[in-house]
C-alpha cells in the first residue's frame, strides 16, 4: 500500500456524512433532518462541519463556501465525491461538473477533480474524518434538542472546534496549530466579491425586442436588430445578461415581478416614439416641422383634456404635416390658433382659480385675443353673481373686436337662473349667438 505525501493547500475534500442529525421547527414542532456537510484538508488534517436543509446544488455550494470563509482561502483543487450537487456524469477519467460547480470553482480559482466512483480511497482522508465525526461531534450531541438549522450549526461548530484543537495521536501538535503555522498563508485568496449562482436560458427575442425571463415574469430589451434571433440568458440573483452569437448585446438589473425593463437605445424608432411622448416631446417635434405647427400643438397642451387624446391629436397633427403643401398647412394651423373652445363651467372654475392664482389680468387678456371663442354648454347649471360679471367683462373685451358663439343645449327661455334679455340688450348687436336645442330620443 502506497503511502501519500500531501502538499500544503493543495487539496480540500469534501463529502456529506452518511448519518444525518435533526432539529425541531418551533413554530409546527416537526423534526426536520439535516445534512452534514464536511470538508477536510489533508495535510493538516483540519476539518469543517456544517449543516444544511439537502444536499441539493445551492446547499451543497452554501455549504461550501462557508467552509471557503471559515478556512480564509481555498486549495488549488477540490475533490468531491461524485454527488449529482457538484457532477453530472461520473467518469473515471474526466468526469463533467455542474454548470454552477463549475462557476463557483472559477469565481474562487480553483479546479474541481471528483474523486473516481467506487474508489473510496481516492478520499480516504476526509472517509476517516467522518468517522471521526461521528464519535466527537454527533455522539457527544446525540441527546441535545435543536430549535432551529442555525442553534444546530453553532453546536457542530464547537464540537469541531475541539477536535481540531485535540492533540493528534503520536504527534506534538493538534490540526489546529498544524494548519495555521503551515498551511493557511498559502491558500489561495478568496474573491472579494460573494458568488452568485447563475442561471442560464435560452430564449428567443419577440417582436417587442424584449425577451420574457419566466422566473421573474418580467421583460428585458435586447436591440431591436435581434428581433427573432435565439439568445442566451445568464442571469444571477442581481443581474441579467444577454448573449447573442458569443456576444453580449444587453446588460440589466435582474427586476422581479411583472413589467418591463428597456433601455431606449435597444427601441426601434417607432417604441422609441411612444415611450418618449410627452407635451415636451411633442412640442419640440412641432417647432422642428413648422414655427406655427408648434403654437398649436402648444396651445392643444392647455386644454384639460386626458393626455392620451392630445398625444393622438398631436401624432395627426405631425403626419397631416408631412402630407400636405408647407403653405396651406400653415394657413391652417393659423386658424387652429384663432379658435378657442371652452366648456362654460370649466371656463368659470379657470377663471376662479386665475383670480386665486393672481393671473386673472393675463388670462383674460389671452381670451380678448383669440378670433373666435366658443363658449359650450352654456346654461346647464346656475351662475352666481361674479360668474355673470366675469363673462359680461369676457365679451366687453371682444366687443367690436372678435367673435363669440355661445352654444346652448337648452332654450333660452328656460335660463331663470340668468337675465339673459338684459344681457344680451347690454351687449347690443355684436354679440353672434348660436343657441341649439338638442333632443334625446330613447
Amino acid at each position: 500500500m502506497a503511502i501519500l505525501d500531501h502538499q500544503t493547500a493543495e487539496k480540500l475534500y469534501v463529502d456529506f456524512a452518511g448519518d444525518t442529525m435533526s432539529y425541531i421547527d418551533r413554530e409546527t414542532g416537526e423534526v426536520l433532518k439535516a445534512h452534514i456537510f464536511v470538508a477536510c484538508l489533508p495535510y493538516s488534517d483540519y476539518t469543517f462541519t456544517m449543516a444544511v436543509s439537502s444536499q441539493t446544488t445551492d446547499d451543497f455550494l452554501y455549504a461550501l463556501s462557508s467552509a471557503l470563509r471559515h478556512l480564509g482561502g481555498s486549495a488549488k483543487i477540490l475533490t468531491p465525491d461524485n454527488l449529482k450537487a457538484a457532477v453530472i456524469k461520473s467518469d473515471r477519467y474526466e468526469p463533467d461538473p455542474n454548470r454552477l460547480m463549475e462557476d463557483f470553482a472559477n469565481h474562487y480559482g480553483f479546479v474541481v477533480i471528483p474523486a473516481r466512483s467506487r474508489h473510496p480511497r481516492d478520499k480516504a482522508v476526509v472517509e476517516n474524518q467522518v468517522k471521526i465525526i461521528y464519535r466527537r461531534v454527533y455522539a457527544k450531541l446525540c441527546d441535545t434538542v435543536f430549535f432551529s438549522l442555525a442553534e444546530l450549526n453553532r453546536a457542530l461548530l464547537e464540537k469541531t472546534m475541539e477536535h481540531n484543537q485535540t492533540r493528534m495521536q503520536q504527534k506534538p501538535y493538534t490540526r489546529q496549530e498544524k494548519f495555521l503555522a503551515e498551511e493557511k498563508n498559502k491558500l489561495t485568496a478568496l474573491s472579494p466579491t460573494d458568488f452568485e449562482v447563475k442561471y442560464y436560458a435560452q430564449l428567443q427575442v419577440a417582436n417587442n425586442n424584449c425577451i420574457y425571463l419566466g422566473r421573474d415574469k418580467h421583460y428585458y430589451s435586447v436591440l431591436y436588430c435581434h428581433i427573432g434571433k435565439k439568445v442566451q440568458v445568464i442571469y444571477t440573483r442581481t443581474l441579467v445578461q444577454i448573449f447573442c452569437e458569443g456576444a453580449c448585446v444587453a446588460i440589466h438589473r435582474r427586476a422581479s415581478g411583472y413589467g418591463y425593463t428597456t433601455l431606449r437605445e435597444h427601441l426601434c424608432s417607432t417604441h422609441r416614439h411612444y415611450k418618449d411622448r410627452s407635451p415636451d416631446y411633442y412640442i419640440a417635434k412641432a417647432r422642428e416641422r413648422s414655427h406655427m405647427l408648434g403654437l398649436l400643438v402648444e396651445k392643444n397642451f392647455e386644454q384639460n383634456l386626458v393626455p392620451e387624446m392630445i398625444y393622438r391629436r398631436c401624432d395627426g397633427l405631425l403626419s397631416l404635416q408631412r402630407k400636405t403643401d408647407p403653405v396651406i398647412f400653415d394657413q391652417a394651423c393659423r386658424l387652429g390658433l384663432s379658435v378657442a373652445y371652452h366648456n362654460t363651467q370649466k371656463l368659470m372654475v379657470k377663471i376662479k382659480y386665475a383670480r386665486l392664482d393672481g393671473s386673472i389680468i393675463r388670462f383674460f387678456e389671452k381670451l380678448a385675443k383669440t378670433e373666435l371663442l366658443i363658449l359650450d354648454d352654456f346654461g346647464l347649471a346656475a351662475m352666481d353673481n361674479q360668474q355673470q360679471l366675469d363673462l359680461l367683462e369676457i365679451i366687453e373685451d371682444r366687443h367690436m373686436d372678435k367673435a363669440t358663439i355661445i352654444v346652448s343645449q337648452l332654450p333660452v327661455d328656460t335660463f331663470t337662473f340668468f337675465d339673459f334679455t338684459q344681457f344680451l340688450n347690454s351687449l347690443s348687436c355684436w354679440l353672434l349667438l348660436s343657441v341649439l336645442s338638442i333632443a334625446f330620443i330613447t
